[in-house]
């Protein structure tokens, strides 16, 4: 320190271009001198861990940006696949139910057709059982009939003509006819 106070003290009664300003000249080369040594220094020992370490966070940086960026890439396509598999699905929805209602359709007309035909069937079954009963009955009436004549034929021509005989007989006949 005392040769620093030397070179300051023995500067300051020169005269020279820089004395007026007062600014010493020998002090000057040696603070610029220091200031060279510290920059050496700065450049050799500390500069580079701070620029390495700031490469790095830049770097870091840049690979956060890149990460973030294909993640948003990544999430709007996810976005996209599922907004796509949910238009299929709804339009795959859509499809079955309208399948259904048509399959459904077709069961109920098909059941329809067949409690119809199944009506027909037991309508005309039913049709054709009166019609063989009124045959039947026809056939029956008539043979009652055709007994009853030769019955009384054969009592009206036993017993003598006679007008009161023949009503009371008539009205015998129809008592068994009831």
């Amino acid at each position: 320190m005392n040769n620093l106070h030397y070179f300051a003290s023995a500067g300051a009664g020169s005269d020279s271009l820089l004395g007026p300003l007062g600014i010493d000249w020998r002090l000057f080369v040696l603070q610029t001198v220091a200031f060279a040594v510290l920059l050496l220094v700065l450049k050799k020992w500390v500069y580079p861990p701070i620029l390495a370490m700031l490469d790095k966070r830049d770097e870091s940086i840049k690979e956060g940006l890149e990460a973030a960026e294909q993640a948003k890439k990544a999430a709007s396509e996810s976005e996209k696949r599922t907004a796509a598999m949910l238009k299929k699905a709804q339009q795959e929805s859509r499809t079955i139910v309208a399948t259904a209602k048509n399959e459904a359709a077709e069961m109920v007309a098909e059941a329809e057709q067949k409690a119809k035909n199944q009506a027909d069937s037991i309508l005309e079954s039913a049709r054709n059982d009166v019609r063989a009963e009124v045959a039947q009955a026809k056939k029956d009436l008539r043979d009652q009939m055709v007994d009853l004549v030769v019955d009384t034929t054969r009592k009206v021509t036993l017993d003598t003509v006679d007008p009161s005989k023949d009503t009371s007989l008539i009205k015998k006949q129809l008592e068994e006819i009831k």
